[in-house]
C-alpha cells in the first residue's frame, strides 16, 4: 500500500513508459481520487504515462477505472481513464 497524506492507495502502482491519448477536457488530479481534481484540464493530445494504478473499488461496481501518472507543467499529476 502506498500512502500519501490522507489518500491511501490500495493495490499496486505499476511503473510504465507508455504513450496514451487523452481527450479534450481531461482533468488533472494531485492523487488518483476524484476529490483531488484540479480546476485545470488538458487538451486533446498524447501524453507519456510513467505509472498506472487500477482503482480496486471500480472493480466492485463493474467499472474499470485506470489512473495514469504523467509529468505536466505543474509537476507529476494523475489523470483518469
Amino acid at each position: 500500500m502506498n500512502v500519501s497524506g490522507s489518500y491511501a492507495m490500495v493495490g499496486t502502482v505499476t511503473t510504465i513508459n507508455k504513450w496514451i491519448p487523452i481527450t479534450n477536457g481531461t482533468y488533472m488530479h494531485n492523487f488518483p481520487y476524484d476529490a483531488t481534481k484540479l480546476s485545470t484540464a488538458l487538451g486533446a493530445q498524447n501524453v507519456l504515462a510513467k505509472a498506472m494504478w487500477v482503482d480496486p473499488d471500480s472493480l466492485n461496481n463493474g467499472k474499470f477505472t485506470t489512473w495514469y501518472k504523467i509529468n505536466t507543467y505543474l509537476g507529476d499529476k494523475w489523470i483518469k481513464q
